[in-house]
């Protein structure tokens, strides 16, 4: 059985912690497809392992290669997760840990719809956000620690939970839906400005979903690849980097453009103060990116340039 820790997360909060046992490889990727690459990416930095589930933040339960929260802490309301455990429902068959978790949320009286919704059997009403909570992390998202004396029983209610989620995101059959749900989720964010940034010979595409790594320069398959990678921690932070990347180039990328753009959108993504992402997100990305260049997904060239070990270089 998976090691299952207790972590305390701030003075309020705490909860499950269990890591994944298998690394995400780039053998799970398509990666002839330019969103495949920036999840394999993104998930070097989020779930570098699959099965990864972690429920000491007050979201109730996040897991998958983008940690897809349950619930969202500020506004109680649910998240991504049960969209992902649609996903796997829909394109996974003969899975044992879904069928165990389905058993269990319809022991509580609770199931997920069509819609990727937490829902009440009884009514069809999606759960609260707050009953959500208290399920999967009893104790108001403050599950309390075990103890010498012997078993708490929110603690074990809370463990078990992980452990269930854990065995899922795991298991190898639901790989192909957390990579697909993954790259739709990542790719529908702010299309209009994103497409922007993908050049003006991608004109007439309405989304990176489709769009082969091969359409385009190495410097911008690769930072486009960086710049999602970031968004996923940061939404508004990455989307003025690549707003301000594009006024340095005229707003439009052309190709003779495309070298300046990108080594500028690096370059504000890699310098932001935000989360802490000079000091620890750009040096994760950049050993990331390594692995990419050693797998031949970049000329080491290209990634030297675009993502240096400098950032002033840029």
């Amino acid at each position: 059985m998976p090691n299952v820790r207790h972590v305390r997360f701030r003075k309020t909060k705490a909860g499950a912690l269990v890591r994944g046992t298998d690394s995400v490889s780039l053998d799970d990727f398509d990666l002839s497809m330019h969103m495949d690459r920036a999840v394999w990416l993104t998930s070097q930095l989020e779930a570098p392992s699959w099965g990864m589930v972690q429920s000491y933040d007050g979201a109730a339960m996040s897991g998958g290669l983008l940690h897809n929260i349950a619930v969202a802490p500020k506004t109680m309301t649910q998240s991504s997760l049960f969209g992902l455990l649609r996903r796997i429902e829909v394109m996974t068959r003969r899975c044992p840990p879904l069928t165990a978790l389905w058993n269990a949320l319809e022991q509580e009286g609770y199931y997920v719809a069509r819609d990727g919704k937490l829902r009440s059997r009884a009514t069809g009403h999606p759960v609260p956000g707050r009953t959500i909570r208290n399920l999967f992390t009893p104790n108001n998202g403050n599950v309390p620690a075990p103890t010498r004396r012997g078993k708490n029983q929110k603690w074990e209610q809370a463990k078990r939970w992980a452990l269930r989620f854990h065995e899922l995101l795991a298991h190898p059959a639901t790989r192909p839906a957390q990579v697909a749900y993954a790259a739709e989720w990542m790719a529908k964010s702010r299309t209009a400005l994103e497409m922007k940034g993908y050049g003006s010979h991608t004109t007439g595409l309405d989304s990176p979903i489709g769009l082969r790594a091969e359409a385009l320069a190495h410097e911008l398959d690769l930072a486009m690849c960086v710049y999602h990678s970031f968004s996923v921690n940061g939404p508004g932070p990455a989307a003025r980097a690549l707003t301000g990347a594009l006024r340095s180039v005229g707003d439009t990328v052309h190709r003779e453009d495309v070298g300046k753009f990108a080594a500028s959108l690096v370059r504000r993504l890699g310098r932001s103060s935000y989360g802490k992402w000079r000091e620890k997100r750009y040096p994760h990305t950049r050993r990331a990116v390594s692995k990419g260049v050693k797998a031949g997904l970049w000329p080491r060239s290209v990634a030297n340039a675009i993502v240096p070990a400098k950032l002033w270089k840029l």
